[in-house]
């Protein structure tokens, strides 16, 4: 998912109000993949974006959880998750808030 921030970037300097459709574009997500069962964009409002990957398989402590990357309009990202504690390092890194 955060490979996706930077065409996001890019569609934002261009768009800061593009459709939905034009976001997940620019975030190179798919609608489903090995990794996440969904992978969904927001369309933008005013350059505030939120991209969302409900994880797909894993453990039951991981399976069906989210890590949620959110844009500001100033363009600042932040990470958020369900995950517990315990596997949120090692699923989404040590820079993403949550449980």
């Amino acid at each position: 998912m955060s490979a996706g921030k930077t065409g996001v970037d890019v569609l934002m300097n261009q768009d800061p109000n593009a459709v939905q459709a034009d976001v997940q574009s620019a975030s190179g997500l798919k609608a489903a993949s090995n990794t996440c069962s969904s992978d969904t964009a927001s369309a933008a409002n005013a350059g505030v974006v939120t991209l969302v990957c409900t994880i797909n398989g894993g453990p039951a402590t991981v399976a069906g959880k989210t890590i949620t990357l959110s844009r500001t309009g100033a363009g600042a990202w932040s990470c958020d998750t369900n995950l517990a504690a315990a596997d949120k390092t090692k699923i989404a890194g040590t820079s993403c808030n949550g449980s």
